[in-house]
């Protein structure tokens, strides 16, 4: 994590008796909020990614494709089987390209084939980077560049305008979808797509994508209130209201084992249980080490990918243009 690099810039929580809620999270999200001597706790846990994939069920049903989700879900077993349904979605014209940006699909495939593997992707848990070395990244770039050799994709930068615009007009049926990103859809698609989505099994062996913290910096000028406050908003029941409100999930055990968590549906996606979709594999998730300057380094890969998505870039020209940049900005 990049803000562990500078503890010095936030509060320890330790001192103000966190260390009394370990038990309100999992273990692996604690840790990762403690520098590495485990002196300091530089920010309380908030949610987890778990992963599956959001769809179009209108625009698989105009595919001649299945529309349930444990039907969907069979469809693509692995990576290859969901670029085999994807050409069979692009064969059928429906005017929407089946996924939105090769970069969110890239980021999805690196972290799940890097924790099934060694659980680190840009750096090793040395602070080695080893983009270059890490056959986890190789295996994610070779794969997604099977997904834009296939055109499949809209092209839509990710978080871009264009993105946003691109929901709410139906212009793609899949997307990597992360607990978190149900708010995101719901956000940008409007009420008009309600009922439209639903939520299936993302390909491979499931994975986290994202999770963030709560940190209080040294230069507050209310850091006991704003340390209160981080201790309420990640609680077990703060994080249960957030789930509720805006689905992003628990970190907490005793939130995800709570009822309005494993009951909990979304009229939004189709009446799809999120709670047992999202929960189910979360307690058994594999964290992806961040180095210390993961996020630079994570830019410069996936705008390598974007310059293949668009065309400017061989896939082995697009590669060289990723480590090469990843290493200038890991130098930075």
């Amino acid at each position: 994590m990049e803000y562990k690099a500078n503890p010095g810039h936030f509060v320890n929580l330790l001192d103000h008796g966190a260390a009394e809620l370990k038990g309100n999270f999992m273990e692996w999200k604690w840790n990762q909020g403690l520098t590495a001597d485990g002196k300091q706790l530089v920010g309380l846990g908030t949610d987890v990614g778990g992963m599956a994939m959001c769809y179009r069920k209108d625009l698989f049903e105009k595919a001649g494709l299945p529309t349930e989700r444990d039907a969907v879900s069979k469809l693509w077993p692995t990576w290859q089987d969901y670029i085999k349904v994807g050409e069979q979605f692009k064969a059928k014209n429906t005017g929407a390209a089946f996924l939105d940006a090769a970069t969110n699909t890239f980021n999805t495939i690196v972290l799940q084939y890097a924790g099934a593997a060694s659980g680190y992707h840009y750096y090793d848990t040395n602070n080695n980077l080893v983009v270059d070395s890490n056959p986890a990244v190789r295996q994610a770039w070779d794969t997604t560049m099977d997904i834009i050799d296939s055109g499949l994709s809209g092209k839509y930068g990710a978080w871009s305008d264009e993105w946003v615009a691109a929901f709410k007009q139906a212009k793609f049926a899949t997307i990597a979808c992360p607990a978190w990103m149900t708010g995101v859809i719901e956000g940008n698609a409007g009420a008009g797509a309600s009922g439209k989505w639903d939520i299936a099994s993302v390909p491979g062996s499931g994975g986290n994508w994202g999770g963030s913290f709560l940190a209080v910096p040294k230069q507050g000028k209310h850091q006991a209130e704003a340390v209160e406050l981080a201790k309420f908003l990640t609680s077990p029941q703060g994080q249960i209201g957030a789930f509720k409100a805006k689905g992003p999930l628990p970190s907490s055990p005793q939130a995800l084992d709570d009822p309005a968590v494993t009951g909990a549906t979304s009229a939004y996606f189709s009446n799809a249980p999120t709670g047992q979709i999202f929960g189910a594999g979360a307690k058994s998730l594999k964290p992806v080490y961040m180095g210390p300057k993961n996020q630079a380094v994570r830019t410069e890969v996936e705008n390598a990918v974007r310059t293949v998505e668009l065309g400017k870039r061989s896939p082995t020209d697009g590669w060289n243009d990723a480590v090469t940049n990843a290493k200038k900005a890991a130098d930075k």
